[in-house]
């Protein structure tokens, strides 16, 4: 009997559809490991990893993120990591009082940032900031219903993986515009036939002024397609495992099967935030394209109706969407859709940066198949 089944093994496993419901079963990093076998296991392993776009969010309660912590999150995770945003609470009203609580969690928030960066696969690109709250929903199954949770405490961080025909780029803006001798395409180190599709960009508070010159200047490289969706982040900036404090942080992400739509989910004095948020999440299926994660930037207070004022996390409390959603409290809003073409003047620019509001992205893919 046990000659039988050592005749029987390699056989099996040497059946492409055999092979490819057991596969289909391991993480991303096991999937890498099994790709080393042969031809035939590369192809299959690689196949099943490359048809994996969904994207994924983690949160970490502990105000420091230990190896430990991220080794386990990456041998469970199911795809690749192609680019991470992430969001750190800080709540520096209490500790300005008391330096030296400040400097321990100074450095706690610099030790657990390298901790994230150091642990991710070669080539990934991470950037965030700290903010006041994070929020976020991660779908669990069918039966679950979406709520979205405004935390004030830990990390989250959200990863994309490999799409096909998707690429990410980051970049560190340390002035509102290129110097003299150089052109914007230099300045953010991406040519200007490049099919840019959506730019994030989180700023500081001193820097926000920043935010509509660089959006004017992306219109006038990449033309008038690109979304421009950016926040205000807390006190500190990151990017590749680094810490700043002060300027903007940015993510270009290209590609003709990606797409991004964008919206203010509270113009005027209407007080339903999610008709907005739906109709964007069904403008992108209508167009053939699949959501596959969504971005919320919202103030403390958020202007409704007749109310003048309201929290934020009393407005927000169930999901828009069975996708995954990431966003933060922050302290000015900018959105620039595509609707809003043919503006030439910076003041034209200025006029999108709000406070107290709250916009919404959803960004999506489309697969040769579909």
């Amino acid at each position: 009997m046990s000659k039988e089944r050592d005749r029987s093994y390699p056989f099996i496993l040497c059946v492409p559809e055999i092979l490819d419901m057991i596969l289909r079963y391991l993480p991303a990093r096991e999937l890498r490991t099994t790709a080393r076998v042969n031809i035939l296991w590369r192809n299959i392993s690689m196949r099943i990893l490359h048809s994996r776009t969904s994207w994924s969010i983690y949160y970490l309660a502990d105000k420091l993120i230990t190896g430990n912590e991220i080794d386990t999150i990456i041998e469970n995770m199911y795809t690749e990591p192609r680019l991470v945003i992430h969001l750190s609470h800080r709540e520096i009203w209490f500790t300005r009082r008391e330096p030296r609580r400040r400097r321990n969690e100074e450095r706690q928030l610099v030790r657990s940032v390298f901790n994230l960066y150091s642990k991710l696969p070669p080539g990934c690109v991470t950037l965030g900031c700290t903010t006041e709250r994070i929020v976020f929903q991660q779908p669990i199954d069918e039966f679950t219903p979406d709520r979205m949770l405004h935390l004030k405490a830990g990390h989250a961080f959200m990863c994309a993986p490999y799409m096909p025909g998707v690429k990410y780029h980051h970049v560190y803006l340390r002035t509102p515009k290129p110097p003299s001798a150089s052109n914007w395409c230099a300045m953010f180190d991406l040519p200007a036939d490049t099919p840019v599709k959506l730019v994030i960009l989180i700023a500081l508070s001193a820097s926000r002024d920043f935010i509509p010159f660089i959006a004017a200047g992306i219109r006038e490289t990449y033309g008038n397609q690109v979304v421009v969706f950016a926040g205000v982040g807390h006190d500190r900036l990151f990017i590749d495992g680094l810490v700043k404090r002060a300027r903007v942080v940015a993510i270009f992400i290209s590609g003709e099967r990606f797409r991004a739509c964008a919206g203010i989910l509270n113009r005027g004095n209407n007080a339903d935030f999610y008709t907005p948020a739906h109709e964007l999440v069904e403008e992108a299926r209508l167009e053939g394209f699949s959501p596959k994660f969504s971005l919320l930037f919202t103030s403390r207070f958020v202007h409704k109706g007749q109310a003048f004022y309201s929290s934020s996390q009393t407005a927000f409390k169930e999901g828009f969407s069975n996708i995954p959603m990431l966003g933060f409290y922050s302290y000015g809003e900018y959105c620039l859709t595509p609707s809003d073409s043919g503006i030439t003047r910076i003041n034209e620019y200025k006029r999108h940066m709000r406070y107290n509001s709250a916009i919404y992205c959803v960004c999506s893919h489309r697969n040769e198949a579909e």
